[in-house]
């Protein structure tokens, strides 16, 4: 595959591992789309090469958007989004965002839309939740006895 067919599909480009993330991917002369909430002042630490996709990722809409490529694209998904706290108390948009979101950027990619004939898809989820980091790795020493 050509690297110029290459699309990065980066959720969470805003934040702070996201970011990073984008600007690394350009400094290598990769393609970058950026998934950030729609007004997010954060998002003037996205490097003006990126292309910026404004959504919600609690919306299954516009994570299903923002997987549409042109066909013969390699697309990488590189999941980072989430949001962080201290507080203990239960916060139902945290779980909308953490687990909502992320089942909607998951979806998105196993879509009919996702998988356009001629293009080739890999998924990789870098998640900035201690939590969930906690899971996947409960997951993956699961998996391997």
């Amino acid at each position: 595959m050509n690297k110029n067919n290459t699309l990065y599909l980066l959720s969470g480009a805003a934040g702070f591992l996201g970011s990073n993330i984008c600007s690394q991917l350009l400094e290598r002369g990769e393609r970058v789309r950026a998934f950030v909430l729609k007004g997010d002042p954060a998002m003037k630490y996205i490097p003006k090469e990126a292309e910026i996709f404004e959504g919600d990722l609690c919306s299954a809409e516009d994570c299903t958007r923002f997987f549409d490529v042109p066909e013969d694209t390699e697309n990488i998904c590189i999941h980072c989004a989430s949001m962080v706290t201290v507080n203990p108390d239960y916060n139902e948009k945290l779980i909308a965002v953490n687990v909502g979101g992320t089942e909607n950027i998951i979806a998105a990619a196993k879509s009919p839309m996702a998988l356009i004939p001629g293009s080739f898809q890999r998924i990789f989820a870098i998640l900035s939740s201690a939590s969930v980091i906690v899971f996947i790795s409960a997951l993956f020493l699961h998996l391997q006895t």
